[in-house]
C-alpha cells in the first residue's frame, strides 16, 4: 500500500489471504506460553525456533503499519476477489504480482483489529526485553501508536463494520475485550499504572458490556480468561476476580454443561470446526490457572488431568493422531495448498484442483499442524475437502503450544491421574475449590508435540 512492502508474515490456514485479526493474536498467544513456560522451551531446545516466529510474526506487523494511521486488515492474490482467491488451489510461489489490500485508516472503525495487535507487539516486545533492548524498544513503541488509535473514539467499533472483506473469514464480534488485552500487555511490559488502569476498567466493561464474551472458550474473539491472568500476575491481591472467568469455563466443560460434550473415546467436544483448537486453548488455560494458584493442589490435578486426556486424545491414544506427522496414525492430507502440491521445480506437475482432489498423502508433510479434529463420535476422515476436521491454522497451534509447554512443566503425571480415578481426565472441583467429588471412568494416555515433544511416560 502506498508504495510500502508488506512482504513477509503468515497465509491464514493453508490458503493464500493473510488476516491480521488472527496472526496477532497468534503472536500474543504463543508469547503467553512461551513467557510463563520458558523451561519447557528450553528444555526441549525449542527456545530459539519460538523467538524465531515470534519476531516472524511481529515483523510482518511493523510492516503492516506502514503508515502511523494505518494497519493492513488482509491481504488476497491480486486481480480476485477474497472469495476467488480463497477458493484458488495452487502454490503460493505461483503467485506474482502485487497482492490486494486492505487497510484501516484513521477515523475507521476497528478498535478490535488495532488492539489485537497492539497486544501481539507488546507481548513480542516483552519476550525480547533483555534478549534484544532495542528490538523490544521499537516494538513497544509502535505497540503504543496502536493502542493510541485503538482508544481513540473515532476507532470505537469493529473493524469487520469497516473491512467487509473479512466479513465471513474472521469477524469480530467485540472489541472491549481487544482494549483490555491490549492494555493488560502494555502494563505487563512496562510496569506504566495508568495502562494497568485502564486494563482493569476494560476488563470490568468487558463484563458489564458485553456480557464477558461468549462464555465457553477462549479464542481471538473471547479474550477475557487470558485478560483475567494478566491481571491477576499484575494485581496478585484480586486474583480471585481475574481468574474467576476461567473457573467458571473450566466448571462449564468438566461438567459437560452449556452445549459442551464429550465423545465416546473422551475428546471434549464444543464446535463442528476446528474442534480442537477450542480444547487445546482450554486446557492452556486451566494450566495457567494452576500456576497461579500452586498452592491448590486438588484443583490444579483436576485440570491437569483434563489437559493430559485431551493431549493424549490429540496425539493418538485412541488410535488415531489428530497432528499431522506425529502419534499413531497421524492425518496426511490436511486442508494446505502449499503441503498439497509437489515443489514448484517440477514444471511438468502444476499444482491445481487436481492436487486437491488426490487421495493421496501431501507430498510435504507439516510436522505437528494441529487438524479441527473428529466429530462428537469420534469419527473423522482424513481428506483435504473436510476443512472442518481436517484444515490446520495458526491459532489452532498456538493454544496448543502453550497447552503442551504448560504441561511438559507439570509434575503431576498421568500415572498419578488414573490413581486419582481421573482416567477420563473429569475430576469435579468442590464448591470449596479444594476438594475432589468424583468422576466418570474412561480410558487415556499422554504424548505431544509442535513446538514441543513429551514422552508417553510424562
Amino acid at each position: 500500500p502506498n508504495g510500502a512492502s508488506i512482504a513477509g508474515g503468515w497465509y491464514d490456514a493453508g490458503d493464500l489471504t493473510r488476516f491480521t485479526f488472527p496472526a496477532a493474536y497468534t503472536i500474543s498467544t504463543l508469547a503467553l506460553g512461551f513467557l510463563e513456560f520458558p523451561d519447557a522451551y528450553q528444555q526441549a531446545g525449542q527456545t530459539d525456533y519460538l523467538l524465531g516466529n515470534l519476531k516472524w510474526g511481529a515483523n510482518w506487523l511493523m510492516a503492516a503499519r506502514y503508515q502511523p494511521d494505518a494497519l493492513v486488515a488482509v491481504t488476497w492474490m491480486p486481480g480476485a476477489s477474497v472469495n476467488d482467491s480463497h477458493r484458488f488451489w495452487g502454490r503460493p510461489e505461483d503467485v506474482s504480482g502485487a497482492a490486494m489490500v486492505r487497510s484501516l485508516t484513521s477515523q475507521m472503525k476497528g478498535a478490535d483489529l488495532l488492539a489485537q495487535t497492539a497486544a501481539a507487539l507488546a507481548a513480542t516486545s516483552l519476550a525480547f526485553q533483555d534478549r534484544e533492548p532495542t528490538y523490544s524498544a521499537e516494538l513497544l513503541e509502535a505497540a503504543q501508536g496502536l493502542y493510541d488509535q485503538a482508544t481513540s473514539d473515532d476507532s470505537a467499533g469493529l473493524y469487520s463494520n469497516s473491512i467487509p472483506e473479512v466479513r465471513g473469514f474472521y469477524s469480530s464480534y467485540s472489541y472491549i475485550d481487544d482494549l483490555a488485552w491490549a492494555a493488560a500487555w502494555m502494563a505487563l511490559r512496562t510496569g506504566d499504572q495508568d495502562r494497568l488502569k485502564e486494563a482493569k476498567f476494560y476488563f470490568d466493561q468487558h463484563m458489564a458490556v458485553e456480557g464477558g464474551g461468549e462464555g465457553r472458550r477462549f479464542d481471538y474473539n473471547n479474550l477475557v480468561q487470558g485478560v483475567g491472568y494478566l491481571l491477576a500476575k499484575l494485581d496478585p491481591s484480586n486474583k480471585d476476580k481475574y481468574m474467576s472467568p476461567i473457573r467458571d469455563v473450566m466448571k462449564l466443560w468438566l461438567s459437560a454443561q452449556s452445549s459442551i460434550s464429550y465423545t465416546p473415546k473422551g475428546m471434549a467436544y464444543i464446535d463442528s470446526w476446528g474442534n480442537l483448537r477450542y480444547v487445546a486453548n482450554q486446557a492452556f488455560m486451566g494450566l495457567l490457572h494452576n500456576k497461579m494458584y500452586p498452592d491448590q493442589s486438588q484443583r490444579a490435578q483436576v485440570y491437569t488431568c483434563f489437559a493430559r486426556k485431551q493431549a493424549r486424545t490429540m496425539l493418538g491414544e485412541g488410535g488415531q493422531s489428530y497432528v499431522v506427522g506425529i502419534g499413531s496414525n497421524p492425518p496426511c492430507r490436511p486442508h494446505h495448498r502449499a503441503a498439497s502440491c509437489v515443489a514448484a521445480s517440477s514444471p511438468t506437475q502444476p499444482c491445481d484442483c487436481t492436487a486437491y482432489f488426490n487421495t493421496g498423502c501431501n507430498p510435504n508433510t507439516i510436522y505437528g499442524a494441529l487438524v479441527g479434529g473428529p466429530n462428537q463420535n469420534d469419527e473423522f476422515t482424513d481428506t483435504r475437502w473436510d476443512y472442518q476436521s481436517a484444515e490446520v491454522a495458526l491459532d489452532w497451534n498456538a493454544g496448543f503450544s502453550g497447552m503442551l509447554a504448560g504441561l511438559a512443566q507439570n509434575s503431576f503425571s498421568w500415572d498419578q491421574c488414573k490413581s486419582a480415578g481421573m482416567e477420563n481426565g473429569r475430576g469435579v472441583v468442590s464448591a470449596a475449590g479444594s476438594g475432589l467429588q468424583g468422576n466418570l471412568c474412561w480410558h487415556a494416555v499422554l504424548l505431544a508435540v509442535v513446538v514441543l515433544w513429551l514422552s508417553w511416560n510424562f
